[in-house]
């Protein structure tokens, strides 16, 4: 099952803009509603500055990383073209998950190793599939070897949490 983009013109007040479509908005359209969403949404003043910070952080990582993105999926060999100009960030996906909760690993949330770049299938799958269905990704080994870059970055508490798949 693929995703598949809605192709049309964008729905806000004179904006000219045809081709694909989020919740019937361009891009620009589309995320500058998602900003007014969340302003108005009540926080905590000491976690929304920790939130901007990590927010700061993670969209310079992803510039990064979108300037890197390869031709064609790293797991199937999809190309990667569109996906690249409508939702670049879809198709970066972290080895080990960025979350702060529980099971993340924040601390090597930015490192530039900790990445892959997969279609938005591929990316699906490895984030919800569980780590029985990562270890069998044609994918994986070169996921090992990325990981192998960064795990001395780990905590402590984060290194005794790493999956099994990836222990050698």
């Amino acid at each position: 099952m693929s995703i598949k983009l809605k192709q049309g013109r964008c729905e806000a007040e004179g904006c000219l803009y045809e081709g694909p479509l989020i919740a019937r908005k361009c891009k620009t359209h589309y995320w500058k509603h998602r900003a007014e969403v969340n302003k108005k949404k009540p926080e905590n003043k000491h976690k929304t500055n920790e939130r901007a910070k990590r927010k700061a952080e993670l969209d310079k990582w992803f510039e990064k990383q979108i300037k890197k993105i390869p031709e064609y999926c790293e797991e199937c060999g999809t190309n990667l073209g569109g996906w690249r100009l409508v939702m670049p960030r879809a198709i970066i996906a972290h080895i080990l998950p960025k979350r702060t909760g529980p099971g993340g690993f924040p601390s090597v949330a930015t490192h530039p190793e900790n990445r892959m770049y997969y279609c938005p299938d591929c990316h699906n799958g490895y984030d919800n599939k569980g780590w029985s269905h990562v270890e069998k990704m044609k994918s994986f080994k070169k996921v090992k070897r990325r990981l192998q870059k960064f795990s001395g970055d780990l905590s402590e508490e984060e290194f005794n949490r790493i999956p099994e798949i990836f222990k050698l």
